[in-house]
């Protein structure tokens, strides 16, 4: 395949991906819903927003005879997105009317489109020289950090439940029948009144938001160095 082609391809693919999250976000936010910290401390939200940059940024370079993202970030995102392909695959395929992820172009490309031309990108471009495997490893600390944070987030989210069913009753009982409580809505949600509020929103997580920052800059750095 051409290099020319190849960096068409590539940032098609980028595109795509970006079309499907704002499409996304575009939905939460008319229904009212939208939190940018629920949004994007999702795996499959942040593996497709690495998988777009490498993709819509390594096509520009390869246009431009710039140089080539570094290996080790190319890497990442092809082990990320396999991991967004298998755990859909295996766990969630079939779901979709109870995850209430009702595009299901969206769905297609998150889970199956993107994986695969990740995947497909590793073999027509593989990396220039061998990475060593202790290097390589760092790749899981991702994984690893977002299954710890995931375990935590849900005790948390199961004690607020708690709370706020205490506080509301019924009213917050209905609202959890139409809302999931993980997976970002797409159908819109009409029992409700009022308009969220996203500043509010980035405000009143703004610990979470530093600690998630400090841990991607460091891992960023492991990366690239």
């Amino acid at each position: 395949m051409g290099r020319t082609v190849l960096a068409l391809t590539r940032i098609a693919f980028g595109l795509l991906i970006l079309v499907a999250m704002i499409t996304m976000i575009r939905f939460l936010v008319d229904e009212g819903s939208f939190n940018a910290l629920n949004f994007f401390t999702f795996f499959t939200i942040l593996s497709n927003l690495l998988a777009m940059g490498v993709l819509l940024e390594g096509g520009r370079r390869m246009l431009t005879g710039t140089p080539p993202i570094p290996d080790m970030i190319r890497g990442a995102a092809v082990v990320y997105m396999t991991v967004t392909y298998i755990v859909f695959a295996v766990l969630l395929r079939g779901l979709e009317e109870e995850l209430q992820t009702h595009l299901a172009w969206v769905d297609s490309v998150f889970h199956r489109v993107a994986p695969i031309v990740l995947m497909l990108g590793w073999v027509v471009d593989p990396p220039k020289e061998r990475i060593p495997f202790r290097r390589a490893l760092w790749w899981l600390a991702f994984p690893l950090y977002f299954a710890t944070f995931a375990y935590v987030y849900r005790a948390v989210v199961a004690y607020e439940e708690r709370q706020l069913a205490a506080l509301f009753g019924a009213a917050y009982q209905r609202y959890c029948e139409e809302v999931p409580r993980f997976w970002p809505r797409l159908s819109p949600y009409r029992a409700g009144s009022g308009r969220f509020s996203v500043i509010n929103s980035l405000r009143g997580e703004w610990l979470a938001w530093c600690a998630h920052a400090a841990l991607a800059a460091l891992f960023a750095v492991k990366l690239i160095s």
